[in-house]
């Protein structure tokens, strides 16, 4: 349920958009990158993008658990 929940309230989350410094060197890096290592590049960020996503939803989920916890904890 918690899953659900998170899901459903991913797309109102605040995101913030990657600073002009990572989007400017981004762009010099991949330039200077053959195609293979391009497609790896991509790969890596996706892979990260995923990784960092987990992570989010881990937390959000535990948030959770420890808000109800301390709920029960203030209502005994």
């Amino acid at each position: 349920m918690i899953d659900e929940i998170y899901n459903i309230r991913q797309g109102n989350l605040l995101t913030v958009p990657m600073s002009e410094e990572w989007e400017t060197l981004c762009i010099t890096f991949e330039e200077e990158l053959t195609e293979e290592q391009l497609i790896m590049f991509h790969k890596l960020c996706d892979m990260q993008s995923a990784t960092a996503a987990n992570d989010a939803r881990t937390a959000y989920k535990t948030g959770f658990k420890d808000g109800i916890a301390f709920m029960r904890e203030v209502h005994e």
